[in-house]
């Protein structure tokens, strides 16, 4: 498990590092033994310095939309991957990591919604979305294809797709969006 956590982790590490100056960001909690007290674990390394345990991390990038709107795809920031780890869950660490998504696609991407991309049979995510604002997009059977990298090996899934709406009100000019 601890080897596979850090492939995962360093593999989206060097992705980040190769999109810098793109619409692009992974979020990363790391815990130093605060987050929650109620852990007996000993986050120490050898030399007694505390070990930062990467807890959750949120994948935040822009998707090309599938439909062509004005005759060329639209991209749109999306939630690709969103995960805490199952000791640190009902902390509000997940919610966080979406809000933090949220605000910076509003303030730094000037974008006006955000997108989730969630398998199907991740009932718990569907959930969580739903809880965080997010709505559907589509028809029950709707869904978009997502090509996912796993255990070095690429294949196409096939996910539901979520949207919020991140203004209040109908913008009064082009520029001004009045933010949630």
């Amino acid at each position: 498990k601890g080897w596979t956590e850090r492939y995962t982790y360093l593999r989206y590490v060097k992705t980040a590092r190769r999109m810098r100056g793109t619409k692009y960001a992974l979020l990363i909690v790391k815990d130093n033994g605060t987050i929650d007290r109620r852990m007996s674990r000993d986050t120490s390394d050898q030399g007694g310095r505390k070990e930062l345990n990467v807890v959750g991390m949120a994948e935040l990038g822009l998707t090309m939309d599938q439909s062509i709107q004005r005759g060329t795809l639209q991209p749109r920031p999306t939630i690709g991957v969103l995960c805490v780890g199952s000791d640190y869950h009902t902390l509000g660490i997940g919610r966080a990591l979406v809000e933090r998504c949220e605000t910076l696609v509003t303030e730094l991407w000037k974008d006006r919604a955000l997108y989730a991309e969630v398998e199907p049979t991740n009932v718990d995510a569907i959930k969580f979305f739903k809880r965080c604002g997010y709505e559907r997009c589509g028809g029950a059977e709707d869904t978009v294809t997502v090509t996912i990298t796993r255990r070095r090996q690429v294949e196409e899934c096939e996910h539901f797709l979520f949207r919020k709406s991140l203004i209040s009100s109908a913008p009064t000019s082009d520029d001004e969006y009045e933010l949630r």
